[in-house]
This record gives structure tokens, sequence and C-alpha cells, in this order.
């Protein structure tokens, strides 16, 4: 079962977004592995349609990450992400939007439980114009029930092999 939080908005007119966590029966570095073999993202977030690496060789910070999406209307947005923190030792991995239709930072962060891996998912979106203002709660109460969905069948792909 997931669990989640309330968000909010800070002075730079960050909206937090969805914040749940579970613990998945594997280990930490299965799940690592999983989370950086970044074209198997869609398994788990349906609503993307391709995600992979831009850049040759291992991930490193600053490597870039394509991904398509179906964005409300729109069909088939290409967004450009980038990362901002890979650290396997602290088991954070995070990367930000920095082409797109909106400005989100994701983080995924693995530690070590007695009964396998603590995963926590956790989000953030920037309300830098007025429809972004406008259309944030919405937004918010739809990315707190997907990212729950996401995170269960993360849990469930992983535990199942």
């Amino acid at each position: 079962m997931s669990e989640s939080s309330d968000a909010q908005v800070d002075v730079a007119g960050w909206l937090d977004g969805a914040r749940v966590a579970t613990t998945i029966r594997r280990p930490v570095g299965d799940v690592w592995d999983f989370l950086l073999d970044i074209e198997q993202t869609p398994t788990w977030r349906t609503h993307l349609g391709t995600v992979s690496w831009a850049d040759a060789g291992p991930p490193r910070m600053g490597s870039d990450i394509h991904v398509t999406t179906s964005l409300l209307w729109y069909r088939n947005v290409t967004m450009t992400c980038r990362v901002t923190h890979l650290d396997p030792k602290a088991g954070l991995f995070a990367y930000r939007v920095v082409e797109g239709p909106a400005t989100t930072e994701n983080q995924y962060r693995v530690t070590q439980e007695n009964t396998g891996t603590r995963f926590v998912m956790q989000g953030r979106l920037l309300l830098d114009s007025w429809l972004m203002r406008l259309t944030g709660p919405a937004l918010k109460f739809a990315e707190d029930r997907m990212a729950r969905r996401e995170v269960d069948r993360l849990k469930h792909i992983l535990e199942a092999n």
C-alpha cells in the first residue's frame, strides 16, 4: 500500500506534487537498476509513450532524457528532461523538465529496509503562468491519483519478477 502527503506552493511558485512511498520486496540494487533502465518507465508510468537516454554511455549528472507523452489535448508531446541528481550510494535519482509544456521536477529515492526496498517518488510543478496557477490545484489532484497508481504498478512489476 502506498502513502501520500499534502502539497503546498512555495514562494518561487513551485507546487509540491505527490509524494508516494511503498516497500518493494526486492533488493535495493534491483529497484535502482530498473529505475535507471528508463526505457522500462512506460511499463509503470503508463501515461508516458516512450522514454530514452539522449546521451550515449552510462547515465550521469546532466544527462538528458527524451520523453514523449500525451498531455491534455495534445498528442505526442516531446519533452527533454535533465538529470539533476544521480547518487547510487544515497539511492537518489532526480530529473527536471528543461524543454516541454510544463516545468516539473521528479525524484526517486531507494533505501534498504528490512523487508526489501523503501521506494519514494516525489514531484513538483512550477506554476509559472496564469494558466498553470489556475489549473495547478486540479493538476495536483490528478497527479496524486496517478502517482499512487504508478507506484503500485512499479511494486507489482518488480515483485512479480
